[in-house]
């Protein structure tokens, strides 16, 4: 595999994990009443839009940075 794929998908792993995590932590504050119903809908969808994005961006992104840059040292 190319090294951008990996990068990519090692990150992709981690957006994944902490979009989960974040998701989890506004579950609690919503259980405990810190947030109400609306609000916490509209940070999951935030979230998970902006995770998404993210997600749909990075190996594009990896693949200019290294084939733009890093192509001298191969």
């Amino acid at each position: 595999m190319e090294v951008a794929a990996l990068a990519s998908l090692y990150s992709i792993a981690i957006i994944v994990i902490m979009v989960v995590s974040i998701i989890k932590v506004f579950g609690i504050a919503k259980s405990r009443g810190d947030i109400t119903r609306k609000k916490f809908v509209f940070l999951v969808t935030a979230l998970a839009a902006v995770g998404g994005i993210v997600v749909f961006l990075l190996p594009d992104g990896y693949a200019l940075l290294f084939d733009k840059y890093l192509s001298d040292f191969e």
